[in-house]
């Protein structure tokens, strides 16, 4: 073929896709890519081809476009494209899309709810070994009461008293 024709390999590297990718593209978009078939049944892409191509990928790469978003903007010149309704994958994207919000927005409120009663709780047991505390060093010192009153009796006592215990 002539020169500024390229088979599918090397157009694929000038774009910097793999050969897979093109082919993919062109059995999905061949209508919209103009290849030349040699006489050795390969095929090839000129200039026009070539930014058939690079149309292709920066819709599919940049802008997240399906195959079929794609054949609907090169069957319409890319005119129509954004005056039509949404695709109806892409109404269910968006659909998935609001109930994932919705689900994250409730989730937050649980969230939310969970910590405040978890706040609550802290709070609580909080008192409960304060309550505690206070219950045990009311006893220690009752007990060391006890303990002081104790043994100044016993040293209050005279002396032949305590041989009788």
């Amino acid at each position: 073929m002539g020169e500024n024709q390229w088979k599918v390999n090397e157009a694929a590297k000038m774009i910097d896709e793999s050969q897979h990718v093109v082919r993919h593209w062109l059995k999905e978009l061949g209508q919209y890519i103009p290849t030349k078939k040699g006489e050795n049944g390969y095929r090839y892409f000129d200039e026009e081809a070539m930014e058939s191509l690079r149309i292709v990928q920066r819709l599919t790469r940049d802008q997240n476009f399906s195959i079929r978003q794609v054949e609907h903007y090169l069957a319409t010149g890319g005119k129509e494209f954004a005056a039509t309704a949404e695709s109806p994958a892409a109404a269910a994207q968006s659909e998935e899309i609001r109930e994932l919000r919705e689900m994250v927005e409730k989730q937050s409120e649980l969230m939310a709810a969970l910590v405040q009663r978890l706040d609550e709780h802290n709070r609580k047991s909080e008192e409960r070994a304060e309550q505690r505390d206070r219950v045990l060093m009311n006893t220690l010192r009752e007990i060391q009461d006890r303990n002081r009153i104790l043994l100044e009796e016993k040293n209050n006592r005279p002396w032949w008293k305590f041989w009788g215990e």
